[in-house]
């Protein structure tokens, strides 16, 4: 594309150069620039692309974008413009020709059960004919390929050539995570959804937000910026949902366990291996069994469902869609252990997440006693920490406190903070992740039940100095090798 044709009408300086210029890509990070990019200059809390020019130009860049001119560099162009920010995913959409008109997008954000309602979406979908992409916390997937994700919603760059290359790859639909952080720092902005979903919100990220108010203000820009023609799906069981309702311009499905919810959940009966229940829209009613565990996930397939549903497919339709689904990576994910107790890793992080796990294996579960191994990320939301001690004391018989990724922080002073919530009950403080969970193995007996919660899908784990390979399901399974069981 000629340098012109991308910066047309927008309010940009040429300092040097021309802007006759073919652009081969355009890129913010210089360690992925091909000869022949734009390289745009970025500034971040702990970054400024400034620094990496030179290595930019080295590689190949033909020319640059940043907020000033730079009189000592030679030879290549330079594009000026105040706010960059204000108008990278402008260019990136341009560049990629607005890839996400082309396809139905679904933008699934809130606090928890993203992940699952994005891979039940996918699933919906596909089997109803409709090839789609999913982009997420857990990974990134166009057609066959899987590519692990390093952003829930990728830079605005990246998120545009994703979609570009679902298109390419004939895909119809996208099934997307919205993050706050990603609303926030404008990466979807020239996204065109045709669908945002609110699962929920509660206690997360107030680190970065500081407040629940503009945590919830931050998921609101996803409504906010809906065309009448499109559709906003609530869950009316959050207090949040309908503040949602009132604000959104776009037109409105509700579900939840309410009776005003318009797909309401009634008679769920939870099983251990299966969840029934009856769905009821627009007086019709049907039944669901579905190959996932808790009242939580009742709620993550209705909200699948009333994308469907918007899509004109009839509620009777939707279970025979459901067969099939294999569940979501780290979410409730049993570790096999035939002849000692019962493991299952999950996900949950947050003070709520983990409360609707333990609630669910305890209505669920016929076991003898709960031990649950947790800790919480060091750099983030300090004020979830005690409350995450609390839950974990409330429902496990024995709650084993350890580190999540502790980042720059000492992981035993993290692990102390969260002991502060404990009242009461039995705990054990152990840092060393991998000597927590063979301690859980060693404590539990046959028919006993272990709940690795906070880091499920991931496969690393974050220090100070360096980034570890750790993957909780893994260790588990290497772990029970060399633990006999205890028969009770």
């Amino acid at each position: 594309m000629k340098l012109k044709k991308l910066i047309k009408d927008l309010d940009i300086t040429v300092f040097s150069g021309n802007r006759e210029v073919e652009v081969g890509g355009i890129c913010s990070h210089s360690k992925k620039v091909c000869p022949g990019d734009l390289f745009i200059i970025q500034k971040g809390a702990s970054y400024d692309g400034a620094n990496f020019i030179n290595e930019a130009v080295q590689t190949g860049a033909l020319a640059i974008l940043s907020n000033e001119g730079n009189p000592f560099l030679q030879g290549i162009t330079q594009l000026i413009h105040p706010d960059i920010s204000s108008i990278i995913s402008t260019l990136s959409s341009r560049f990629y020709d607005n890839p996400s008109r082309e396809l139905f997008v679904a933008g699934i954000t809130g606090t928890n059960g993203k992940t699952t309602v994005s891979y039940l979406l996918k699933h919906l979908l596909e089997r109803s004919g409709l090839k789609t992409g999913l982009i997420g916390t857990v990974e990134y997937i166009i057609g066959e390929n899987h590519y692990p994700s390093d952003k829930t919603t990728p830079d605005t760059i990246q998120l545009q050539k994703l979609i570009r290359e679902m298109r390419n790859n004939n895909c119809g639909a996208l099934a997307m995570e919205v993050s706050s952080h990603g609303l926030v720092q404008r990466r979807v902005e020239n996204i065109d959804f045709d669908i945002a979903l609110f699962t929920n919100l509660t206690q997360d990220h107030l680190d970065y937000h500081k407040t629940m108010e503009s945590y919830f203000e931050a998921k609101m820009q996803l409504f906010s910026n809906l065309a009448p023609s499109k559709w906003a799906v609530i869950n009316s069981s959050s207090p949040y949902g309908e503040e949602i309702l009132k604000r959104t311009y776009a037109n409105t499905l509700s579900y939840g366990f309410e009776k005003e919810a318009d797909l309401q959940a009634k008679e769920v009966i939870l099983g251990k291996n299966e969840t029934h229940f009856t769905a009821t829209y627009q007086e019709r009613s049907q039944s669901f069994t579905i190959p996932l565990l808790g009242r939580f996930n009742v709620l993550n397939v209705l909200a699948a469902a009333s994308v469907m549903l918007t899509r004109g497919v009839s509620l009777s339709d939707i279970p025979p869609l459901l067969r099939g689904f294999q569940g979501t990576p780290g979410r409730l994910e049993r570790v096999k252990n035939p002849n000692g107790a019962e493991i299952i890793v999950d996900f949950a992080h947050t003070p709520d997440a983990l409360e609707n796990v333990c609630r669910t294996l305890k209505e669920i579960g016929e076991f003898r006693k709960l031990i649950v191994v947790f800790g919480c990320g060091g750099d983030r939301d300090q004020d979830k920490r005690a409350k995450m001690g609390e839950v974990a004391a409330r429902f496990a018989d024995l709650a084993i406190i350890t580190s999540d990724n502790p980042r720059s922080e000492d992981p035993l002073s993290i692990c102390q903070e969260i002991a502060g919530g404990i009242r009461k009950g039995e705990f054990l403080i152990i840092p060393n992740r991998r000597e927590a969970i063979e301690t859980a193995i060693e404590s539990a007996h046959s028919n006993d039940l272990i709940l690795i919660a906070g880091k499920g899908h991931e496969t690393y784990q974050i220090f100070s100095h360096q980034t570890l390979p750790f993957d909780d399901c893994k260790v588990a399974q290497n772990l029970i090798r060399v633990n006999p069981c205890k028969i009770s």
